[in-house]
């Protein structure tokens, strides 16, 4: 008698066919309308951009038209002062990497402002304690926490605010002067 090999295993489940992958439904149809579709993003752009160079500009003109509420204040200036303010380094001029000779002139007058609300930076711009920052930083507070660029903590009081320029003040009293912003004397040109 002959001797049949033993059938293989038969697989546990039929194999499948290859099915392609269905369609997506198709989009609703859409509504015409007699108004163009309004444009995303340009206006806004703009705005910001605008915003970002006004707060740069002030920053050039210092205070000038703040609504303080101490009006000593608006009359008081760096250059009517006599003594010796210290200042932020000079520009060497690096022309290799001008941002870095930028931020290390001006990071010993950079400051933290710290409120209930959150925290922000400002600018010494007056070796006696003058402090520029933005409205939205300071909020409605009337005292703030300073922190220098040495470490230090100091007790700032807002001067004044202007909420549609974003402009704030605050005034910090130091037993001795502080390195003040290095701001340019000459009028700004186009394109600066």
């Amino acid at each position: 008698m002959p001797v049949t090999p033993p059938a293989p295993p038969a697989p546990p489940f039929p194999p499948k066919a290859y099915l392609p992958p269905t369609p997506p439904p198709p989009l609703p149809p859409r509504q015409l309308s007699s108004t163009p579709p309004a444009r995303r993003g340009g206006t806004g752009k703009v705005v910001a951009a605008a915003l970002v160079g006004a707060a740069l500009a002030a920053t050039s003109f210092v205070a000038g038209g703040l609504v303080l509420d101490d009006p000593q204040v608006a009359t008081t200036s760096a250059s009517s002062n006599p003594t010796a303010i210290p200042t932020a380094a000079p520009l060497t001029g690096d022309e290799a990497e001008p941002v870095v000779a930028v931020a290390e002139s001006l990071s010993p007058s950079v400051v933290l402002i710290r409120t209930e609300d959150g925290l922000g930076s400002g600018v010494i711009y007056d070796g006696q304690g003058l402090i520029m920052t933005n409205a939205h930083v300071v909020g409605s507070a009337r005292n703030v926490e300073v922190s220098l660029a040495d470490g230090s903590t100091l007790e700032g009081e807002v001067l004044g605010r202007d909420t549609a320029t974003d402009i704030a003040v605050v005034q910090v009293d130091a037993d001795g002067a502080l390195p003040a912003a290095l701001l340019a004397d000459d009028e700004p040109r186009v394109g600066q």
